[in-house]
């Protein structure tokens, strides 16, 4: 990924995956939450990829590290919407 980013600065989305691509169809996680009795998964694609697209960069943050891992300052990003989620899954607000 981010040999692409600098190969491609100045069109940046030419970077960007499409869904299909980037997201697996059968997530091992969704199948052990179906598998495991009282299990809950915490889903947090739709503020990683929009409904096509995966996108490189979000705002002037790299999203990727690699194929399937995100940066840690993208990571960060998340973490309130993350504990937000987290919450309403073990019953909070």
């Amino acid at each position: 990924m981010l040999d692409c980013l600098a190969k491609n600065a100045d069109d940046l989305s030419s970077c960007d995956r499409p869904v299909a691509d980037a997201l697996e169809r059968d997530d091992p996680q969704e199948l052990a939450v179906r598998e495991v009795e009282g299990a809950a998964m915490v889903d947090l694609n739709d503020l990683i990829c929009t409904d096509h697209t995966c996108p490189a960069v979000v705002g002037n943050v790299v999203v990727y590290r690699d194929s399937h891992h995100l940066t840690e300052t993208y990571a960060r990003l998340l973490s309130d919407d993350m504990g937000t989620r987290i919450d309403k899954v073990l019953g909070g607000s």
